[in-house]
């Protein structure tokens, strides 16, 4: 029995200490009550654009596609090699309970959700190759359909098991836009990359009068990705809603 408890407790220290359950944005308890929330939600991670698996096949979004639970988030920038977190992605991966990169020595580094932005002359659904280190990009959606479009984002699943699991995103900015631009873009397109497939793989940089100074989304879309990463991945829409309600019935 003691080594039995022994094996117990080595494994749990091994393991390392569990994710704190992000709390819920400021304005929650707003949209706990506001009648149309949950449909506003529901549109938002499911009514868009498929994601794409290992083998670059479609993936209906008619079912929840997001991160894993706690994923860790290896964060590159591809044209200075930085590994530095933007502060709105910090802010995002906080709302979804995303773990920070694992130093590239540990054995966890290769499993972490690799995020890779880099700047482009021109924005195209499927861009010709080029030299020097890419990430996979192809977009269902045409960019020539938003007017205004500052950056577009590619998601990619590539578990052959796990299909609705998100574990590879690349972003494409346009370099000629404004820094203020990239970085509202930048936020927005993280939201469908990690799950928010209904607000589009293409996006402007306007920023709203409402958006947060720190995340640059406004208290809606803060709200849509922190009830993304508390129901489970694969759900369909009459389980997502009924556990929506479920969960801001308890705010």
């Amino acid at each position: 029995m003691i080594r039995r408890l022994l094996l117990a407790a080595a494994l749990v220290l091994a393991a390392g200490p569990a994710l704190a359950e992000p709390p819920p944005p400021a304005e929650a308890a707003h949209f706990a009550r506001d009648p149309g929330f949950v449909e506003r939600f529901l549109a938002a991670a499911l009514d868009g654009p498929p994601y794409y698996n290992f083998m670059m096949a479609p993936i209906a979004a008619d079912r929840l596609i997001r991160a894993a639970d706690g994923q860790a988030l290896n964060y590159f920038d591809m044209d200075d090699y930085s590994s530095d977190l933007p502060a709105a992605l910090e802010r995002i991966s906080t709302l979804a309970g995303l773990a920070p990169a694992p130093d590239v020595t540990d054995p966890a580094y290769d499993a972490a959700l690799f995020f890779a932005v880099e700047t482009r002359e021109r924005l195209e659904a499927k861009p010709p190759r080029g030299p020097g280190i890419e990430a996979p990009f192809y977009t269902a959606a045409d960019p020539a359909a938003l007017p205004g479009a500052v950056c577009g984002v590619f998601a990619l699943a590539q578990h052959p098991l796990r299909p609705r699991e998100i574990n590879a995103v690349t972003v494409h900015v346009l370099k000629s836009a404004p820094a203020a631009a990239r970085e509202r873009c930048l936020a927005r397109v993280a939201l469908r990359a990690l799950g928010l497939s209904g607000l589009g793989e293409y996006a402007d940089g306007t920023l709203p009068a409402e958006a947060r100074a720190g995340s640059l989304l406004t208290p809606e879309e803060e709200m849509f990705l922190w009830l993304a990463y508390r129901l489970p991945i694969g759900a369909d829409r009459e389980t997502l809603r009924a556990k929506a309600r479920e969960i801001l019935a308890g705010l």
